[in-house]
C-alpha cells in the first residue's frame, strides 16, 4: 500500500519517465520502456512484505546563485513588524494642547502638552499604533 502510494507519487510530481528509476517488490530495477515483460514478472517471495519506516531524503535546497556563480545571501527573516522609518523633520510648528496616549496625525509630528512636554506622534515597541508620546 505505502509502496503503491509513493510510486504513484513520484509519477504525479516527477514524470512517467522516472519511473524506471522505481523498483520492483524484489527490489530489482523496473525494466526500461522499451522491455515487454518486467523481470520480476512470476516470481515468488516466500515472506510477506514488510513496511519500512525509513522517509525518504530529499536532496538539499541549493542556494541563489548570480550568472557569475557568486552565492547570494538570502534575506533574514524578522519576527515584528518593523515600524517605518521617520521621515526627515519638517518646519512645520509643533502642535499645542495635546494629550499623552491620545491617537494623533500626522505621524512622527511634534506637539506640547499644556504642562509644556515635548510630545511626538509615533508607535511605540509595543503599540503599531501612532500615539502622543513623550519624545
Amino acid at each position: 500500500m505505502i509502496g503503491s502510494v509513493v510510486g504513484l507519487l513520484v509519477l504525479l510530481c516527477c514524470g512517467v519517465g522516472t519511473a524506471g528509476a522505481l523498483l520492483s517488490p524484489s527490489g530489482d530495477p523496473l525494466p526500461s520502456r522499451g522491455s515487454t515483460t518486467p523481470a520480476w514478472v512470476g516470481t515468488t517471495t516466500s515472506a510477506a512484505p514488510t513496511a519500512t519506516s525509513a522517509a525518504p531524503t530529499l536532496p538539499p535546497t541549493p542556494a541563489a546563485s548570480t550568472s557569475s556563480g557568486a552565492t547570494v545571501p538570502q534575506p533574514q527573516k524578522t519576527t515584528g513588524a518593523p515600524h517605518p522609518p521617520p521621515p526627515p523633520p519638517t518646519t512645520a510648528a509643533p502642535q499645542q494642547g495635546v494629550h499623552p496616549g491620545a491617537f494623533c496625525s500626522p505621524h512622527w509630528a511634534f506637539g506640547y502638552t499644556v504642562g509644556g512636554v515635548l510630545m511626538q506622534c509615533k508607535p511605540s515597541a509595543t503599540d503599531t499604533k501612532f500615539r502622543w508620546r513623550q519624545a
